[in-house]
């Protein structure tokens, strides 16, 4: 069975904190010994207290005889347990929650914030030196030194030669594995085995600048350098927010660090572009979405932020679109019949999954939308998004045809449309009047398709009478990154019970004004804050860095700012 346990624990001013541990076995042990796998300090908690296990798809609690287990407030020795269930073993409070994806069972585990000292503390019988031959501070003395030199003066001595340091780690004498953090993370495996390019003094914790002495190029200042926080910000270690070693993660995943400077809006910058917040499922404000704002023109093109919330929020792209036409069940018209369209069909995941690939013509309306001009040649088009391109292709096309002599075959037609055929080379007046045939020809195609069947389908399109181009196709401006500075992936949210529509009702809207963002109360069905009590069932516990990356790129690298000595680690 594998299971998933998340550490809760809180920090003065309600901040919480989290992490995670997987343990895989039979059964989940709860006790006091320091077998269990949840080992409790509380002296009413018997060594061997209970267990949680599988059974089928059943997930089973037993005690051991006489212990018992309060569950959702019932004093019971079996139970069979789902999800939400909350189990108290003194001040020990577990949590079912809903396992991710690779585990079969998940829960949080806390105490109890109303428990007293004395609750907690573990009921030792006193150890008697009395018979001994020393006394008690005779002990002590050897006790420590003994610890002293197994833990710290040999390993010490063995660190020069690689052999023996090697040899004492395989071997069950003390070696450096007794304080050593954890393997380093993948991402730091190019570091090797020399510890002093972290930590560059001996006893004195990791410092800024052995981080920035590789990152510093690639690491962006949080807020602008004259931000009243800024001088705060830059004396934050880093290892605030990552860890070097496993198991601990790379990234912590509280919100604590954040909620200190973002709950009051003062102290985190601009009061008109950040809204205070302290937890994401009770005090977020809404999401706001990065759009194209239209100049004097009409055209878009610089970029504005507007709240979700805002009335008559539209997107300006200019282009002609429904939603709901594209998405009808019984399908859209196509030159094969009738043919039933998905999200999938035009928004392609970009590679890895995280966001969309933009929508192109060529790409994803093209085989639908045909820029072809001439029946006898389907698969010659026009280019497509240059109308002065595409009516000097129309030019081009027919004036070779014509003076080629290419049989018309709608020649027949009329008089004035007749093409001769191939013969001796041709009179300067015979090939200005086949000029001028291709000309008219070119300019009654390009009317067809800029005005009636091609270009004002999806484009605005504008006659200017006097102009030397006649036409005027507004170009389409589409948003891509609606939220530029969010993290969000795609394939992480992709399921079967997660569809498109769940999140975009995109099949009931017949403008391209329509602004489809999920809203905040859409992401709140699913994730839950992080600062307070544990999720409730069905829900994920979400801080800030979920969605929120503390660098900013598009701000100066960051600069190391001397910090004064901290001995401690």
């Amino acid at each position: 069975m594998r299971t998933l346990i998340r550490f809760v624990s809180r920090a003065t001013g309600g901040a919480v904190e989290t992490s995670e541990r997987l343990f895989d076995g039979e059964a989940l042990t709860l006790g006091r010994a320091t077998d269990q796998v949840l080992q409790f300090k509380d002296g009413r908690v018997a060594f061997q207290h209970a267990r949680i296990f599988r059974r089928g798809s059943r997930v089973l609690l037993a005690c051991r005889a006489p212990a018992t287990v309060i569950v959702n407030d019932a004093l019971v020795r079996e139970a069979e347990l789902s999800l939400g269930d909350v189990l108290r073993l003194g001040a020990n409070v577990l949590t079912l929650i809903e396992p991710p994806a690779g585990a079969d069972l998940a829960l949080t585990f806390e105490l109890d914030p109303a428990a007293s000292e004395a609750e907690l503390a573990t009921v030792n019988a006193p150890l008697l030196l009395s018979g001994g031959r020393l006394g008690k501070r005779g002990w002590s003395w050897l006790l420590f030194l003994t610890l002293l030199g197994a833990f710290l003066v040999l390993p010490v001595l063995v660190l020069p030669a690689k052999s023996t340091r090697e040899a004492l780690r395989a071997s069950w004498l003390p070696s450096d594995h007794a304080y050593s953090p954890g393997a380093l993370h993948s991402v730091h495996q190019t570091i090797g085995g020399r510890c002093e390019a972290c930590h560059q003094q001996a006893f004195v914790r990791v410092r800024n600048e052995a981080c920035l002495a590789c990152h510093a190029t690639e690491l962006h200042r949080h807020v602008d350098a004259g931000s009243p926080r800024a001088r705060a910000v830059e004396q934050m270690r880093c290892l605030a927010c990552h860890s070097g070693h496993e198991p601990a993660p790379l990234l912590r995943s509280g919100s604590g660090g954040c909620v200190a400077c973002h709950a009051d809006v003062s102290l985190a910058g601009d009061p008109h572009r950040l809204g205070a917040v302290s937890d994401f499922g009770r005090a977020h404000p809404e999401f706001r979405v990065t759009l194209l704002r239209p100049d004097a023109a009409g055209i878009a093109g610089a970029s504005e932020r507007a709240r979700l919330d805002a009335p008559a929020l539209r997107e300006h792209s200019h282009l002609k679109f429904s939603h709901a036409q594209h998405l009808d069940p019984r399908g859209v018209k196509t030159l094969d019949g009738r043919r039933v369209l998905g999200c999938a069909d035009c928004h392609v995941p970009e590679p890895g999954g995280g966001r969309m690939l933009p929508i192109r013509m060529a790409a994803h309306c093209q085989s639908c939308h045909r820029l072809d001009f001439d029946p006898a040649f389907p698969d010659r088009q026009l280019p497509h998004g240059d109308v002065t391109g595409a009516v000097n292709t129309l030019f081009e096309y027919y004036s070779a045809r014509y003076l080629e002599g290419w049989p018309d075959p709608n020649a027949r037609a009329s008089a004035g449309r007749f093409a001769a055929t191939p013969g001796p080379a041709l009179a300067p007046a015979e090939r200005e009047r086949r000029l001028g045939l291709a000309r008219t020809r070119a300019a009654v195609v390009a009317r067809d398709l800029i005005e009636r069947r091609a270009c004002v389908v999806c484009h605005e399109v504008r006659v200017v009478a006097d102009a030397a181009l006649r036409w005027q196709v507004t170009a389409v401006r589409l948003t891509h990154a609606w939220f530029p500075a969010a993290r969000f992936d795609h394939a992480q949210h992709t399921t079967t019970l997660t569809p498109c529509s769940s999140c975009h009702d995109a099949a009931h809207s017949t403008q391209s004004a329509d602004v489809l963002m999920p809203r905040i109360a859409t992401c709140r069905r699913c994730h839950a804050g992080s600062g307070g009590a544990a999720p409730p069932a069905g829900k994920v516990a979400t801080g800030c860095p979920a969605c929120h990356a503390f660098h900013d790129p598009r701000r100066a690298p960051w600069v190391p700012v001397a910090q004064p000595t901290d001995p401690g680690r």
